[in-house]
């Protein structure tokens, strides 16, 4: 039998770095003569010399992939199962012929050490100080260990976690060290769908990462059943903020707000930040002066609100909105806006009257508020959950003016059975009506014998024609005209004490004045009208009396689109947003 000798040299360059795994190839050998041919193959192992890690996956840099967050669940390792990898040691030997060889310990006769994790940057040394995880060896015929977290960490995108794991082991005199560089896989709040994968991924979450105390982790999990799908989404999305702070920040910062976690064991602290949530992204929607003028004053009146029916939200109980004092304040808050804006003035109301803008801004930041109110019982979560969050953000439908007013029209309308109210409307329905029936007469312009231009005044002298004309303004059947005599009328002027025609609202929504005309032979005649607005004739005065009032406030131009999935703002001045 022959026998032959297989040499091989290796002429790979030298690696700049240790390396940490083995390399194999295959040698194929081939033999032949005149009358046959033979084929064999050889499989060639390549080690580093000292330690070397296998049967595990590598990213493409060369770190070992490290799970740590929700792979699969089991029942021993619970969502996240331990990652295994198999030990090599190699090292350089000469045989008594002198010839250098390489052995490969076996399993039993090489026993490695475990150094602590090691962070490559300032944000993973962090991280190396406060993960936590075991690594143990198993039981077989291998050099085998798992790497097993003890809780998960969260990732943010772009910001891999890189780490080496001090590995050494001795052999004679000779100490070698692998640093192996690993990369710890975490996850986060994964994408948006239904109530049910919300409430299963919040609980994961808060049972899962490291930084949230268990008293607060199953308060959340008892209470998240309470929550809207963007409710669970937004503290899903805090409690990863905060982990992310816990493993990577300096201790100063997560101190500051793990004290702010402890102040919200109770579910109540979690509606007031479901609360603040929203406001933030409607500030940091509208920055500027619709947030300054209108959202930061809703923000306080709603403050309020919430500290009255917060009981009744969270055992989902119907509340009366116009029972509330908070409500009952924004409905004083126009009857006084009305009343102190047009008493005794007829022209530039707010200017000559000195009604800030604050002011104005503060009785619209109102309406806003009682439009959450309703919104919350309206607008619920298409599970039927009581919806804070989204009560609050739909607001971005009612900012702009057509929003507002909408809103303002069910005010006016409660605010016009305070008799104060209505003795204030007769100075800005006055403007009003001369604005349509400038003094119950018609002129136009005409050319005298002369070429000249001429005024002509054309007279209503008869009941019945005033009627028809305000009919067509008013609409048919509205108006009633009664004649009197002119001395009769002059009394009813006097006694107001006014030197203008008042405008009486005792009787509203009918509205009665009395208007004095000549006769062409000098006479006076006057005449008692009475008109029943419409419904669009009230629409008609309250357009102008919003745009009296509320004129100059900054509302928004344009409605904004809300995001499918809300996003989670930290807490910070609005004045940096």
């Amino acid at each position: 039998e022959t026998r032959y000798l297989l040499k091989v040299k290796n002429l790979s360059a030298k690696p700049e770095t240790p390396q940490a795994v083995k390399l194999m190839f295959g040698i194929g050998i081939l033999a032949e003569n005149d009358k046959e041919k033979a084929e064999e193959s050889v499989n060639a192992e390549l080690y580093p010399e000292g330690l070397s890690i296998r049967e595990v996956k590598f990213d493409e840099k060369g770190y070992v992939l490290i799970d740590t967050f929700d792979n699969e669940a089991t029942d021993e390792w619970g969502d996240v199962v331990p990652t295994d990898f198999v030990l090599d040691f190699a090292v350089p030997e000469k045989r008594d012929d002198g010839r250098r060889i390489v052995r490969v310990l076996a399993p039993k006769d090489f026993s490695p050490a475990f150094g602590g994790l090691k962070g490559t940057d300032e944000r993973t040394a962090r991280l190396a100080e406060r993960f936590r995880y075991t690594i143990q060896e198993t039981q077989g015929n291998l050099k085998a260990y798992e790497f097993a977290p003890q809780e998960a960490l969260v990732e943010e995108k772009g910001k891999p976690y890189y780490l080496t794991l001090p590995i050494s082991c001795a052999y004679g005199q000779e100490k070698y060290t692998l640093d192996l560089p690993i990369r710890l896989l975490g996850g986060g709040p994964g994408p948006l769908a239904g109530w049910d994968e919300a409430f299963a991924d919040m609980k994961k979450i808060v049972s899962k990462v490291g930084g949230i105390s268990p008293e607060i982790a199953g308060m959340l999990r008892e209470n998240g059943k309470k929550m809207s799908t963007a409710e669970l989404r937004l503290v899903t999305r805090k409690i990863c903020h905060d982990a992310i702070i816990y493993y990577t920040k300096d201790a100063a910062e997560y101190e500051q707000i793990a004290a702010e976690l402890d102040n919200m064991l109770f579910y109540a602290e979690w509606m007031k930040w479901f609360g603040d949530q929203a406001f933030s992204y409607l500030i940091s929607t509208y920055y500027g002066n619709t947030a300054d003028a209108l959202l930061s004053p809703a923000k306080d009146i709603f403050a309020a609100f919430l500290g009255e029916v917060i009981d009744w939200l969270l055992y989902d109980e119907e509340i009366n909105l116009d029972e509330l004092e908070t409500i009952k304040n924004i409905t004083a808050g126009v009857d006084n806006l009305i009343t102190n804006a047009f008493d005794d003035v007829l022209d530039d109301v707010i200017e000559k009257k000195e009604i800030s803008l604050k002011q104005v801004c503060a009785v619209a930041a109102g309406f806003l508020v009682w439009k959450i109110g309703k919104n919350i019982y309206e607008n619920r979560d298409k599970d039927g959950k009581i919806d804070l969050y989204s009560a609050i953000t739909a607001l971005t439908a009612d900012l702009t003016a057509m929003g507002v007013k909408k809103i303002a029209g069910i005010f006016f309308n409660k605010a016009l059975e305070s008799s104060a109210v209505q003795n204030a409307l007769n100075k800005p329905i006055n403007k009003w009506l001369q604005n349509i029936v400038p003094n119950m007469v018609k002129g136009r312009w005409v050319i005298d014998e002369q070429g000249e231009y001429l005024l002509k005044i054309v007279e209503f002298k008869q009941s019945d024609i005033i009627k028809k004309y305000l009919e067509e303004i008013f609409g048919a059947g509205a108006a009633k005209v009664v004649e009197m005599g002119a001395e009769a009328a002059q009394d009813w002027l006097n006694s107001t004490g006014s030197g203008e025609t008042p405008v009486d609202l005792s009787a509203w929504p009918r509205i009665s004045w009395i208007i004095e005309s000549k006769e062409q032979n000098g006479k006076k005649v006057a005449s008692m009208i009475s008109v029943d607005l419409s419904f669009e004739a009230v629409g008609k005065f309250f357009d102008y009396l919003f745009g009296e009032l509320f004129g100059e406030v900054p509302f928004a131009t344009e409605t904004k689109s809300l995001p499918v999935d809300p996003p989670y703002l930290p807490e910070k001045s609005f004045d940096t947003l």
